[in-house]
């Protein structure tokens, strides 16, 4: 979906935390509702220079988005301006925005250790490095101030996530420049080494 331009381009980004969620519409099964509220609360105190919020009320198209109602283009804009994304969990961990943000090249910022487990097909233990882990206790807690810690981060760690998503990006992406490692590559070469040992293309139609 993505060009690699986007997560390789080295332009200058202000400090500016995209959040692209809604408030509700999941149960609260792990206090992940809890979390949003929370984060939507402190983005609307952090300022239009820290934190733009994208609307994902009412209606949302994927393949639609010359339309003024889609908020696909708004979110991958938020995201292509701003250092870190909040990602938390939904009904579970895996957020297709995840991948979403890193291939703007966003870091980012989970809450759940479970969401480092995403996609270690594709990227080994590379997400380690692309992404940043704010435990959810202590946000919700109060122990752990979201925006204040994500200002605090020193660049050079920023800098080295932002590298590890140029080099790692490509592997979520079904794209047309690369075809061995790009995630259809991958996945290609998954099924092939699952595959039984001597089974051909005969034995498998009878």
């Amino acid at each position: 979906m993505h060009n690699s331009s986007f997560w390789t381009a080295r332009h200058p980004r202000p400090l500016l935390v995209a959040v692209a969620f809604n408030a509700d519409g999941h149960l609260d099964i792990f206090a992940q509702m809890r979390l949003r509220n929370l984060l939507l609360r402190q983005c609307s105190t952090a300022g239009n220079r820290s934190c733009e919020r994208v609307g994902l009320d009412g209606f949302y198209s994927l393949t639609s988005t010359a339309s003024k109602r889609s908020k696909m283009t708004h979110t991958l804009g938020a995201y292509g301006r701003a250092v870190f994304s909040l990602q938390p969990a939904g009904d579970d961990g895996a957020r297709k925005a995840i991948i979403d943000s890193v291939t703007m090249g966003c870091i980012p910022v989970l809450f759940h250790r479970a969401q480092f487990e995403l996609w270690t097909l594709h990227l080994g233990d590379a997400m380690q490095d692309m992404a940043l882990y704010l435990p959810i206790e202590a946000v919700l807690n109060g122990s752990l101030d979201v925006f204040n810690t994500l200002r605090k981060v020193p660049l050079e760690r920023v800098e080295h996530m932002q590298r590890s998503i140029a080099a790692n990006a490509h592997r979520l992406v079904y794209g047309f420049e690369r075809s061995e490692d790009d995630a259809f590559g991958i996945l290609l070469r998954a099924v092939h080494g699952a595959w039984p040992a001597g089974l051909n293309h005969s034995s498998r139609a009878s």
